[in-house]
C-alpha cells in the first residue's frame, strides 16, 4: 500500500494542491484536500487516497469511477498534470470526483478517524477561508492599481488638454498680431491715399483762387481803361 506521502512531490514547482470528492451511499465522506506531484499517475493517487482516508486496502474497489469535470472519466494511467484540462474546479482547486460503489462501502470509522477527517474538513476550511482572504487583497490590490492608473491617466489627459489650451491660445495670439499688422497697414495705405487726395483738393483750390483773382484782376484793369478813354475825350 502507498501512503499519502510518497505522492508528495520532491520538486515545488511539480506540486499541485488538489481535491477529492466521494460520493458513495451510506456514508458522508468530506472533501479530502491532498498536496501531490502533478507528474504522478491518476490511479496512484486514487489508490492512495482510497487507502488513507476510505481505509481500504489494496486500492480502488471493482466498480468505482473516477470522474473529472461533466463526468467526464478520467484516464487514470496517465499523469494528473495530462488529465488536468478535464477536471473541474472547486473552491480554487481541481477536484477528482470518485464514486464508491455500495458493496464497497467500509465500515464505520473509528473514533479516531473521525478525528482525523473532522481535522482535515477544519484544514480546508482554514485554508478556503485564507484563500478567499488572499483574493480580496488582491481584488483591493487591483482596485487600488486601476484608480491609481486612472488618476494617472487623468493627469496625462488635463495635461494634454492644457498644452492644447496653450497652442490654441498661441496661435490665436499669432493670428490676432497677423491681423492687426495686415489692418494698420492697410490704414496706412488708406491715410496716404486720402493725403494724396487732400493735397490734389487743396492745389484745386488754389489754382481755381489764382484764376479768380487773375479775372477779377482783367475786369479792373479793363474797367480802369474804359475809364481813362472816357476821361480823355
Amino acid at each position: 500500500n502507498k501512503s499519502t506521502k510518497m505522492l508528495v512531490a520532491e520538486n515545488k514547482s511539480t506540486k499541485m494542491l488538489i481535491a477529492i470528492s466521494c460520493i458513495t451511499p451510506g456514508r458522508v465522506v468530506p472533501t479530502s484536500s491532498l498536496l501531490v506531484d502533478e507528474r504522478t499517475k491518476v490511479r496512484d493517487i486514487v489508490d492512495a487516497w482510497s487507502t488513507s482516508f476510505m481505509k481500504v486496502q489494496g486500492g480502488l474497489p471493482a466498480g468505482a469511477k473516477v470522474l473529472g469535470a461533466e463526468n467526464f472519466s478520467l484516464e487514470l494511467g496517465v499523469s494528473l498534470s495530462k488529465n488536468r484540462p478535464n477536471l473541474r474546479v472547486a473552491l480554487g482547486r481541481p477536484t477528482i470526483v470518485v464514486i464508491w460503489p455500495k458493496d464497497a462501502v467500509p465500515q464505520a470509522a473509528s473514533p479516531a478517524s473521525k478525528d482525523k477527517d473532522a481535522e482535515a474538513l477544519r484544514r480546508e476550511r482554514a485554508e478556503n477561508a485564507k484563500a478567499k482572504e488572499q483574493q480580496a487583497m488582491i481584488k483591493a490590490r487591483d482596485k487600488k492599481l486601476q484608480e491609481k492608473a486612472r488618476e494617472v491617466q487623468k493627469k496625462e489627459k488635463d495635461k494634454t488638454t492644457l498644452k492644447q489650451k496653450k497652442d490654441k491660445d498661441k496661435t490665436s495670439l499669432k493670428k490676432k498680431a497677423k491681423l492687426e499688422k495686415k489692418m494698420k497697414k492697410r490704414a496706412s495705405k488708406k491715410d496716404k491715399k486720402a493725403g494724396k487726395k487732400d493735397l490734389a483738393r487743396k492745389a484745386k483750390v488754389e489754382a481755381s483762387a489764382g484764376t479768380k483773382q487773375a479775372k477779377e484782376g482783367a475786369k479792373q484793369a479793363k474797367e480802369e481803361t474804359k475809364k481813362a478813354k472816357e476821361a480823355e475825350k
